[in-house]
């Protein structure tokens, strides 16, 4: 059976979300995308895993529905890291804290973690994630 399916683009999604942020997060911490999990670890001395996070994807999703899948990746990231640190991340020059944020510009998805002010500061924008303009054929047996 073939079909299309915009599910079929999450696990690309978080991948390019631990891909944009491993380099931001605090250096003693390193950031994974393994299937649908993400992996916080200790890189350095003697590397173990810190938490496990696998966000929850909906069985099926429409393009906008993108918007807040992405959201809520950023958000589960955020929470990983939070929890660890035991303290807001990532936050302002002088300590405001950031929420995640996700919208659809054209054909691309647009991510970041910035306050809520007006207007709000950009804390960590992610590189834009191209969307298709149509969901992935997907091959399914049976």
């Amino acid at each position: 059976m073939r079909s299309g399916s915009w599910a079929a683009v999450l696990p690309d999604l978080l991948a390019h979300i631990v891909d944009q942020l491993g380099p931001v997060v605090p250096e003693h911490l390193a950031l994974t995308a393994a299937g649908p999990q993400v992996v916080l670890s200790t890189p350095k001395d003697r590397p173990r895993v810190v938490a496990t996070e696998t966000p929850g994807v909906p069985a099926d999703v429409d393009r906008t529905g993108l918007v807040a899948v992405a959201a809520h990746m950023l958000a589960d990231v955020q929470d990983l890291v939070v929890t660890h640190l035991r303290a807001p991340w990532p936050v302002t020059g002088n300590g405001q804290v950031t929420h995640p944020m996700a919208e659809l510009v054209g054909t691309s998805l647009e991510m970041r973690f910035a306050t809520r002010g007006d207007p709000p500061d950009d804390v960590i924008a992610l590189r834009a994630y191209p969307v298709p303009e149509n969901p992935p054929r997907v091959e399914t047996a049976g």
